[in-house]
């Protein structure tokens, strides 16, 4: 037996015509950009219910872009959402971690007690200590 079926796409046609009719389209553009900013701040916080994935310490780091996500505005052509954490791109795309300003190295936790710390220089790690 064969199956045989066509999708048609009738909605999007409607609506662009319905949209293009819109004279005043920034406050309809206003609602949608609060709700997607609601929207992914309660993604954001439901991803930092998580667990760490080697069951460390909690960084929240999901809990900082939430903190970070805001509707900033509307005109009539466009909503922006702003995600305001340069972490956040490097989560998405990736890219090259570099030291603080005036820093040669950058401090990458090998155990749940050197994260617990959070400062390698703060003193609490036993055994470690710098090197001139």
């Amino acid at each position: 037996m064969q199956l045989k079926f066509t999708v048609q796409n009738l909605a999007t046609p409607r609506l662009q015509k319905l949209i293009g009719k819109l004279q005043k389209r920034q406050p309809l553009l206003s609602k949608l950009g609060k709700a997607t900013e609601i929207e992914l701040r309660r993604w954001f916080a439901q991803r930092n219910q998580e667990p760490n994935a080697n069951g460390w310490p909690k960084g929240h780091f999901w809990a900082r872009i939430r903190r970070a996500t805001a509707f900033v505005g509307a005109d009539n052509n466009t909503a922006v959402v702003s995600i305001a954490d340069p972490a956040f791109a490097h989560k998405l795309t990736g890219g090259t971690i570099r030291p603080r300003a005036g820093r040669k190295n950058i401090a990458i936790p090998l155990t749940p007690e050197a994260k617990k710390t959070g400062n390698p220089s703060s003193g609490l790690l036993a055994g470690l200590h710098r090197t001139p």
